[in-house]
């Protein structure tokens, strides 16, 4: 390799050859696995691959790639991503699948389906709140989540849809709460909400004057 300098400023100069290899390998990027993805949802599948030649075709299986259902096999080469309706199937080991030409890839790990509970805060007394929502299909136990000092952290599990936690006059606090069914089925959690802890009634004092004017 013969490399000629046109613009140095001085002589000599060092400089530094790199190289990288460009392999003939389909990549599926996402979902790589232990995702929880709600049915009905959009998700934007992305994959990497050489070339634009030929066309593409993505699959789903919910059954742990023993079954294998079309979503598109038409995707043009050139493609490096696809708008997945998610179905509204509830299941633990769902796996997706782009081929081309002879050559595949799937997630490393298995994702879920499963919904997102909508939940909502009432007071109980000065030291407690509650926290329910309603049931959400296929679920067989809850999780409530609160922030802890940087990150969400679970409070508790519970197989009811409702939840009562500790909390202190006029403290807020932020709360979430994600659905799931034994331990292979493991939903997202929903978006928290912030709760400050106040009653929810307050003492009124009136005094009415009534007479002909």
């Amino acid at each position: 390799m013969k490399v000629r300098g046109n613009i140095i400023p001085q002589a000599p100069q060092s400089y530094h050859l790199v190289y990288y290899f460009q392999r003939d390998e389909l990549t599926l990027k996402y979902p790589r696995g232990g995702e929880g993805f709600v049915p009905g949802e959009y998700q934007v599948v992305r994959w990497d691959a050489f070339g634009s030649e030929g066309q593409f075709t993505l699959e789903y299986s919910l059954n742990g790639m023993n079954d294998w259902a079309l979503i598109a096999n038409n995707i043009d080469g050139s493609q490096r991503h696809y708008d997945w309706i998610v179905p509204s199937n509830v299941v633990g080991k769902a796996f997706l699948r782009i081929s081309r030409d002879g050559q595949s890839a799937v997630n490393q790990e298995y994702f879920s389906l499963i919904g997102q509970p909508s939940f909502d805060f009432d007071y109980v007394d000065e030291s407690t709140a509650r926290i329910s929502w309603h049931p959400v299909p296929g679920a067989d136990r809850y999780d409530v989540y609160t922030l802890g000092e940087k990150y969400m952290e679970m409070i508790d599990s519970t197989t009811n849809t409702q939840m009562e936690v500790s909390i202190n006059l006029e403290e807020r606090k932020w709360y979430s709460v994600r659905a799931r069914k034994k331990t292979s089925l493991i939903g997202r959690r929903a978006i928290a909400k912030a709760y400050r802890h106040q009653p929810c009634e307050t003492a009124l004092s009136l005094q009415l004057q009534l007479d002909m004017y």
